[in-house]
């Protein structure tokens, strides 16, 4: 039974092993570049769009569960640090968020996003996450492991803000939008 399989399918192959050999060079050619057309034209149409079908807040709150290191950190980062991580999306500041714990430029999709940690004076650590510099995306909520995110659009930018305390999200969405704006 299982020779026949065999014979049955290199049968199959000298057939069309042979009916390729027997076409031209033209033809050959012809039907390779038929061939990769049609294959990338499937690859690109299977492509989704970065900004469709992905949910950013959801992206955002994951990728603060994953870093849990990110949110507890002590450290202190400078004023400048933060300024310096803003200007790729046009962004500066007109006043203080609060102090920086953490920074990060992070893989996501479509690219490379900024991760920050700021304590604030009054609302608790919070977690703000850009997509990649340039990439608008669409508003939405998530929650989970104790976590809330929302996205949110602060001067033409697109911001996920991840907190544990999901009754500070529209304080911090206010904070953000008071003290940030558009630079140049």
């Amino acid at each position: 039974m299982q020779t026949q399989l065999k014979q049955r399918q290199s049968g199959w192959l000298l057939r069309v092993r042979d009916w390729i050999k027997g076409l031209t060079a033209a033809n050959r050619s012809g039907l390779a570049v038929a061939s990769a057309v049609v294959l990338g034209l499937s690859v690109w149409i299977a492509q989704p769009s970065l900004n469709r079908g992905l949910d950013w807040d959801e992206i955002a709150l994951a990728h603060v569960i994953g870093e849990p290191s990110a949110m507890a950190s002590k450290g202190t980062l400078s004023q400048v640090a933060l300024l310096k991580a803003l200007a790729p999306y046009g962004l500066a500041l007109k006043g203080e968020l609060g102090i920086t714990r953490f920074m990060e430029h992070c893989a996501v999709p479509g690219g490379r996003g900024t991760h920050i940690v700021i304590e604030t004076r009054d609302l608790g650590k919070v977690t703000l996450f850009l997509p990649p510099s340039g990439m608008r995306v669409a508003g939405g909520e998530a929650r989970g492991e104790g976590f809330s995110a929302q996205i949110v659009d602060i001067v033409g930018v697109s911001f996920g803000i991840v907190t544990d305390r999901p009754e500070n999200l529209p304080a911090l969405a206010a904070l953000l939008n008071r003290q940030m704006i558009r630079n140049g």
